[in-house]
């Protein structure tokens, strides 16, 4: 399980975890960290918006998971 304070960028696309400008407007968002729940890696929003149900990891709900895990 990846620490939130030891990455700065996704492990799926290299996003930095950081504000930065959306192209519709001037304002900010910010990229959030997740972790996945199978490889255990620090991801953003946009790479782990599938869910899976992991029963080999106790886990069975469906569990947000990266993009390269799905």
């Amino acid at each position: 399980w990846q620490p939130f304070h030891t990455a700065d960028s996704c492990s799926c696309c290299s996003a930095k975890f950081t504000w930065h400008c959306t192209s519709s407007s001037e304002s900010t968002t910010y990229r959030e960290k997740h972790n996945c729940r199978e490889c255990g890696l620090l991801v953003c929003d946009p790479c782990s918006k599938h869910r899976r149900v992991l029963p080999d990891l106790g886990l069975l709900l469906p569990s947000r998971v990266c993009d390269r895990c799905f």
